[in-house]
């Protein structure tokens, strides 16, 4: 990130930083950006490559006759709800 662009950043959220912290967030900013660099950069054997781990159900569709049967106020193809405060 270039220092007019932080300096932009800064200014949108209204964050009021000294030149020595402008210096030291950009310093830290390239180190980040190097570090990245760095990751993309290595080489994964065919054993990691192959490797799909997804913790989530599957996402299958249901029939939404199911949900909708329990609701009592219904118009159209809308269904109401009690009103949250």
């Amino acid at each position: 990130m270039d220092k007019e662009t932080f300096l932009h950043v800064t200014k949108i959220a209204r964050i009021a930083l000294s030149e020595e912290e402008v210096k030291e967030f950009l310093r830290q900013f390239e180190e980040i950006e190097r570090l990245t660099s760095e990751i993309k950069n290595i080489e994964l054997g065919e054993e990691c490559k192959d490797v799909t781990f997804n913790p989530l159900r599957d996402d299958s569709p249901s029939d939404s006759e199911d949900i909708t049967s329990s609701f009592i106020k219904k118009r159209d193809e809308y269904l109401e709800v009690p009103k949250n405060l």
